[in-house]
C-alpha cells in the first residue's frame, strides 16, 4: 500500500519540481549581465537602452542571486560599451538584492522603472530619492529595507507593486503622489514605524495586506476615489484611533481592520454593500458604529471580540448576519434586527453577556444554532410571528425573560413559549388575529398578557395551566373562546366578557378557582350575567355555562350546563334552587373543595359524571323524581359516607359509586330494576 501511494505522488512531485526550477531559472537568468562599467553591471534591453543588473557574485537564494554592491552607488544616465552609447532606463529584477552594505544610491532621470526586487533586502539603505521619470515601482522593490527611514515618490509614478515596501520597519512617513492609482498587495505590510501616510484621491484600490502590521500608524485619510479596501489591509494597525471611509467605497475586505485595538470610531459610508469577514474583529476600543442602509451582508466574525462596543444600528437593508459576527461583544446592551434579515448565523451574538434587550423584527429570518448562546442576561425580547428558531438559538433554560413582545400578523402558534419561565409578561401587538391551540399551554411563568384589538379567536387550551396568570382583558372584537382555553388559570380574579363573544366552548374557564367577579358586557346577544350572579349564562337556553366559587343561581335559570363548575376547587357548598330542571354531565366534576350539595327541587335529570371526583363531598340529596343514576355520577367521591336513593330510581348504571371508599351504608329501594357494572367497585 505504501509503494502505491508513493507512485501516486510522483507526477505531482515531478510537476512541482519543474515549476520551481522554471521559476528559479527565470529569476536567475534575468540577472545575467552583459557588461560592466565602473563597477556597475548592465543588461542590454535594445539597441540603445540597458538596465542595471544583478552582479551575481555567486551567493544564490532560491529565486534570485544576491548582488555584492556596497557603499555609495551613482548610476549614470548613459553608459558606453564597445563604442556604443546606451541609455540606462530601469533598475533590473533583483539588481541590488541583499546588498546589505549598500548605504546610498543616486538614480538618474533616465530611469523609468524599478523592476521586481530592485532593492530587495538592502538593509543599509536609509534614504532614496526617486526621480520623476519613474512611472512604476515593481513588486518587492524595497522589500525588507529595514534601514530605510524616508522615501519620496514622485508624481510620475502610477503604480506601487505588491510587497513594494514590505517590512521597511524604519520607514516613518511617506507621501504618495496623486498620480498613483493603485497600492498593491502587501505594499507597506510590516512598516512598523510608519506613523502617517497620505493617500491621494487618484488611488482607486488599496490592496490586500497593504498596511498590515503598521503598528505606529495613528491616522489615515482614505480619499473618495477608493472603491475597495482589500483583505487584511489595515490588520493589526494597533495605533489607528479613527478612520473615515468615503462614499466611494463599496466593499471592505476580510480582516481589513482586525486587531486595530485603538480604533475608537469609524464612519462607514452608505455606498458600502458588503463588510467582509473578521473586518473589525478585536477592535477593543470601538464603542459605537452605524452601519449604513446600503449594506446587505455583514460577514462572519466582523465585530467579534469588540468588547467595548455598546451601540450598533443594523439597517433595514441587511439580509444576512454571519457566523459569530458580534461574538464576545460583552458591552452590547441592546440589538434590533430589522425586517430585511433572512439569516442570523450560528453564534452571531454568542457571549454578549451585557445584552439585556433583543428585538428581531423579521418574520422570515432563520436563527441558527447558538446564535444567542450564553446571552443569559436578556430580560426583554421582541420576536416576530413566524420567525424560525433553532432548538438551541438561545439558552432557554438559563434565560429569565421578564417581557416578551410578539409582533407580526396572523395566527400566533405559540412557538416562543419556551422563553416564558417565571414572572414574565407577554404583549401581543396589533396584527395578531388568533391565538392558536395550546399557544401558551403550561406557561406557569406567565403573569400577564396583553391581547390586542385585532384578535378575534382564542382557540382551545390556549392558556391551559397558566396558574400564575393574574389577569386577562379580552379585546372588544373577540368572538370565540375555545375549549379549556383558560383551564386552571387559578390566579385570575376578574373576568369581563365583551359583547362581541358569540361562542364560549365547554370548560373554557374550568379550574379558574380564584375568580370572584365576572360580568358579561351589556349588548351581548348570546350570553349574560343577569342579576350580578357571577356566572356566564347562555341567554336563549337559560343555562349556566360557566360558574365560579361565589355564583348565585338566578330564578330564571333552568339548567346547569355541561362542565359549568368543573375543577372549581374553591367552591365549598352550593344550594340548587327549584327552578333548575337539569344538571348536565360533569357539571361539578372535580370540585375537590365541595363538601355539601343541597337540591331543593324535584328535577328529573342529573347527567353522567356530574359530581365525579368531588373528593370532599360528604352529603347530597338525590331528588325524588330522578329515575336513572347515570354512569360515574359519584365516581371517586371518597368522602361520601352515606346516601339515600329515592324510590323513583329504576336504574343505577355503570360506575355510579365507584371508588367511594368511605361509603359505609346505602339503601337500595325496591324500585331499582337494574344495577350496572362496577357500581360499587372500590367501596371498601
Amino acid at each position: 500500500m505504501r509503494s502505491k501511494n508513493i507512485k501516486m505522488r510522483f507526477p505531482y512531485i515531478k510537476f512541482l519540481t519543474i515549476v520551481i526550477l522554471l521559476s528559479y531559472s527565470n529569476f536567475v537568468n534575468a540577472q545575467v549581465y552583459d557588461f560592466e562599467v565602473d563597477g556597475i553591471y548592465y543588461t542590454i534591453l535594445s539597441t540603445n537602452t540597458c538596465e542595471v543588473a544583478n552582479n551575481n557574485s555567486g551567493s544564490t537564494h532560491l529565486f534570485y542571486s544576491a548582488s555584492s554592491y556596497s557603499g555609495t552607488i551613482d548610476i549614470p544616465n548613459k553608459v558606453t560599451y564597445n563604442d556604443k552609447v546606451y541609455s540606462v532606463t530601469s533598475i533590473g529584477v533583483y539588481a541590488f538584492a541583499s546588498c546589505t552594505s549598500l548605504t546610498s544610491i543616486t538614480i538618474p532621470s533616465s530611469i523609468t522603472e524599478f523592476k521586481s526586487g530592485a532593492f530587495y533586502g538592502c538593509l543599509g539603505l536609509t534614504s532614496i530619492t526617486i526621480p520623476n521619470s519613474v512611472t512604476s515601482i515593481g513588486d518587492y522593490a524595497f522589500w525588507g529595507c529595514s534601514g530605510l527611514t524616508s522615501v519620496t515618490i514622485p508624481n510620475s509614478v502610477t503604480s506601487i507593486g505588491n510587497y513594494a515596501f514590505q517590512n521597511c520597519s524604519s520607514l516613518a512617513s511617506i507621501s504618495i503622489p496623486n498620480s498613483v492609482t493603485s497600492i498593491g498587495n502587501y505594499a507597506f505590510q510590516g512598516c512598523s514605524s510608519l506613523a502617517s501616510i497620505t493617500i491621494p484621491n487618484s488611488v482607486t484600490s488599496i490592496g490586500d495586506y497593504a498596511f498590515q502590521g503598521c503598528s505606529c500608524l495613528a491616522s489615515i485619510t482614505i480619499p473618495n476615489s477608493v472603491t475597495s479596501i482589500g483583505d487584511y489591509a489595515f490588520q493589526n494597525c494597533s495605533s489607528l484611533a479613527s478612520i473615515s471611509i468615503p462614499n466611494s467605497v463599496t466593499s471592505i475586505g476580510n480582516y481589513a481592520f482586525q486587531g486595530c485595538s485603538s480604533l475608537a470610531s469609524i464612519t462607514i459610508p452608505n455606498s458600502l454593500t458588503n463588510i467582509g469577514g473578521y473586518a473589525f474583529e478585536n477592535c477593543i476600543s470601538l464603542k459605537s458604529i452605524t452601519i449604513p442602509n446600503s449594506v446587505t451582508n455583514i460577514g462572519d466574525y466582523v465585530f467579534s471580540g469588540c468588547v467595548n462596543l455598546a451601540n450598533i444600528t443594523i439597517p433595514n437593508s441587511v439580509e444576512k448576519i454571519g457566523r459569530s459576527t458580534f461574538q464576545n461583544c460583552s458591552s452590547l446592551i441592546s440589538i434590533s434586527v430589522p425586517q430585511s434579515v433572512e439569516k442570523i448565523g450560528s453564534n452571531a451574538f454568542s457571549n454578549c453577556s451585557g445584552l439585556t434587550s433583543v428585538s428581531i423584527l423579521s418574520h422570515k429570518a432563520k436563527i441558527n444554532e447558538n446564535a444567542f448562546n450564553e446571552c443569559t442576561n436578556i430580560k426583554t425580547i421582541k420576536l416576530t410571528n413566524g420567525l424560525e428558531l433553532a432548538d438551541n438559538s438561545f439558552d432557554y433554560e438559563k434565560l429569565r425573560i421578564t417581557k416578551l413582545t410578539i409582533t407580526g400578523t396572523g395566527k400566533y402558534s405559540g412557538s416562543f413559549s419556551k422563553f416564558i419561565k417565571e414572572n414574565c409578561s407577554v404583549i401581543l401587538e396589533d396584527g395578531i388575529t388568533e391565538i392558536d391551540r395550546c399557544a401558551f399551554k403550561d406557561c406557569t411563568g406567565l403573569t400577564s398578557i396583553y391581547i390586542p384589538e385585532s384578535v378575534t379567536n382564542i382557540e382551545y387550551e390556549s392558556f391551559y395551566g397558566c396558574n400564575n396568570l393574574n389577569s386577562i382583558d379580552f379585546p372588544s372584537k373577540v368572538t370565540n373562546i375555545g375549549w379549556y382555553a383558560f383551564y386552571n388559570c387559578s390566579s385570575i380574579k376578574k373576568l369581563i366578557i365583551p359583547n362581541s363573544v358569540k361562542s364560549i366552548e365547554t370548560s373554557a374557564f374550568a379550574g379558574c378557582s380564584g375568580v370572584d367577579y365576572i360580568k358579561v358586557e351589556d349588548g351581548n346577544t348570546v350570553y349574560d350575567s343577569r342579576e350580578n350572579c357571577n356566572a356566564i349564562i347562555e341567554t336563549a337556553s337559560n343555562t349556566i355555562v360557566c360558574g365560579f366559587k361565589n355564583t348565585s343561581i338566578p330564578n330564571s335559570v333552568t339548567t346547569i350546563g355541561e362542565a359549568a363548575f368543573e375543577y372549581c376547587s374553591s367552591l365549598t357548598s352550593i344550594t340548587i334552587p327549584n327552578n333548575i330542571k337539569e344538571i348536565k354531565s360533569c357539571a361539578f366534576r372535580l370540585c375537590t373543595g365541595l363538601t355539601s350539595v343541597h337540591i331543593i327541587n324535584d328535577m328529573t335529570d342529573i347527567s353522567e359524571g356530574a359530581f365525579l371526583g368531588c373528593t370532599s363531598l360528604k352529603s347530597i340529596n338525590i331528588p325524588n323524581n330522578i329515575e336513572i343514576l347515570y354512569g360515574g355520577l359519584f365516581n371517586d367521591c371518597t368522602s361520601l359516607t352515606s346516601i339515600t336513593i329515592p324510590h323513583s330510581v329504576k336504574d343505577i348504571t355503570d360506575d355510579v359509586f365507584k371508588r367511594c371508599s368511605s361509603l359505609n351504608s346505602i339503601t337500595i329501594p325496591n324500585s331499582v330494576e337494574g344495577i350496572g357494572s362496577y357500581v360499587f367497585s372500590g367501596c371498601i
